[in-house]
């Protein structure tokens, strides 16, 4: 399968209750405790079957900006500059790019989704608006999107704002639904700002609300951030409540490779991460 894009893959994420990938992945799924009930390790489990989705729709949200430098200024610099994405790629071939205007439509053909996770084909048409120097909203529309051969629908909008620097920051508003590897159907509704500052660094706040099958999440990122390179340790908190029960499970990350995990009735465990904690930590 190929990979996504190749560099600036820092412009995704994804976390929930089982896994946090900031470029970091979990040591296999299991909480290693006796205290989490067993509706505490449905919830894990959800967020889990949920969590590849919504990785995709991050990605498709993100990876156009990319393809921006400091020298992107003006709408017609951030549209030429999406014609370079498929160099981005592992495969440029799975990727081709046309513009009209101001509308990028962003063709795939057997990409795969982030680390190498899911096959996607289909559009993603964008269209690009100047809001000011350096300063772009993107409106998302997917077109006959599949996911590992499975329909799906993204849309949304994206506020990038391009700094002097080099970094970026990235404000998305949007939907995604698809269906899980377990056949469930899955959709999300996201409200998130991603910051960019340079050196493989990610730092990422707001709020998802995800439907699985007919159990629902709300995630909640606070202060979330992996500070070097992906493979980097992050820190921060992430919490997932269920819509109906209110059962809270409260992830710390401490820039360890130790994740503390801790509910809102009392029980607590902890999860392995593949990473290597950041220098100093």
């Amino acid at each position: 399968m190929r990979r996504w894009i190749r560099r600036s893959a820092h412009a995704v994420w994804r976390g929930h209750a089982c896994v946090l990938l900031l470029g970091v992945s979990a040591a296999g799924c299991g909480l290693k405790s006796p205290g989490l009930s067993l509706e505490a390790r449905e919830v894990a489990d959800d967020a889990t079957e949920a969590e590849p989705t919504l990785a995709v729709g991050a990605t498709l949200a993100a990876f156009p900006a990319a393809a921006l430098s400091p020298s992107t200024l003006t709408l017609a610099d951030a549209v030429a500059a999406q014609q370079g994405l498929p160099d981005l790629m592992v495969d440029a071939t799975c990727l081709t790019v046309s513009t009209d205007g101001n509308v990028v439509t962003y063709e795939l053909d057997g990409c795969s989704g982030p680390w190498g996770q899911a096959e996607v084909s289909g559009r993603e048409v964008a269209t690009w608006s100047a809001l000011g120097s350096g300063v772009f909203e993107v409106s998302f529309q997917s077109d006959g999107l599949e996911v590992e051969g499975r329909a799906a629908e993204h849309a949304g909008i994206a506020e990038i704002v391009v700094h002097e620097g080099g970094g970026r920051t990235i404000s998305w508003s949007g939907g995604y639904e698809g269906t899980s590897a377990l056949g469930r159907a899955v959709s999300h509704e996201a409200d998130l700002v991603v910051s960019l500052p340079g050196g493989g660094v990610v730092e990422l706040d707001g709020t998802a609300s995800t439907t699985i099958g007919l159990r629902g999440l709300e995630v909640e990122y606070d202060g979330l951030a992996r500070p070097g390179p992906r493979g980097t340790c992050p820190s921060g908190v992430v919490r997932v409540t269920t819509k109906i029960t209110r059962l809270t499970l409260t992830l710390t990350f401490d820039g360890s490779s130790e994740v503390f995990v801790e509910s809102s009735r009392g029980g607590h465990g902890t999860l392995d991460l593949e990473c290597t904690p950041a220098e100093g930590e």
